[in-house]
C-alpha cells in the first residue's frame, strides 16, 4: 500500500466514526422542507380529486380565478411595494370594467359625476361674466 492509500483510508475512518452533526439551521432547513413536501402532496391529491368534479371550462375557470388570484396576492407580498401596486392596479381594473369596490356600477355613479360637471360649468360661466364685467369696469376705469 502506497502513501496515498493509507492517507485516504484513514480519512475515510475519520469520517466514518465522526458523530453527526446537525446544526439548528439544518434542522429547520429539513423541517420546512418536510412540510413543503407534505402541504404539496396534499395539494397535489385535492387537485387530482377536484378534476372529477370539475370537467366543465366554466368552473374549472371559476377555480383557477379563485385561487390563483389571492395566491399571487400573497406571492407578491415578498416583495416590498408590490402588494400596494397590485392593489392599484386591482383597482383600475375593475374601475374600467365597471365595477367599484363596494360593488356600485358605475353607471349609476355616471349620472352623479354629470350633475356635478353641470354644476361646475354653468358656475365657470357665471365666474367668466363676473371677470368679463370686472375687467370692462377696470378699462373703462382707465381711460
Amino acid at each position: 500500500m502506497g502513501i496515498k492509500e493509507v492517507l485516504n483510508s484513514a480519512t475515510d475512518a475519520v469520517k466514518n466514526n465522526s458523530p453527526v452533526l446537525i446544526t439548528p439551521i439544518a434542522k429547520a432547513c429539513w423541517s420546512s422542507y418536510n412540510m413543503g413536501c407534505s402541504a404539496l402532496k396534499s395539494i397535489n391529491n385535492g387537485a387530482q380529486k377536484l378534476s372529477g368534479y370539475a370537467n366543465d371550462p366554466e368552473s374549472r375557470e371559476k377555480i383557477g380565478r379563485c385561487v390563483s388570484h389571492p395566491l399571487a396576492r400573497e406571492g407578491l407580498k415578498l416583495i416590498p411595494g408590490a402588494s400596494y401596486a397590485v392593489g392599484l392596479a386591482e383597482a383600475t381594473v375593475n374601475h374600467h370594467r365597471g365595477v367599484v369596490s363596494n360593488g356600485k356600477k358605475v353607471e349609476f355613479l355616471a349620472e352623479q359625476v354629470n350633475r356635478e360637471i353641470k354644476e361646475m360649468q354653468a358656475e365657470n360661466k357665471q365666474l367668466k361674466a363676473e371677470v368679463e364685467s370686472i375687467k370692462g369696469s377696470v378699462h373703462s376705469s382707465k381711460l
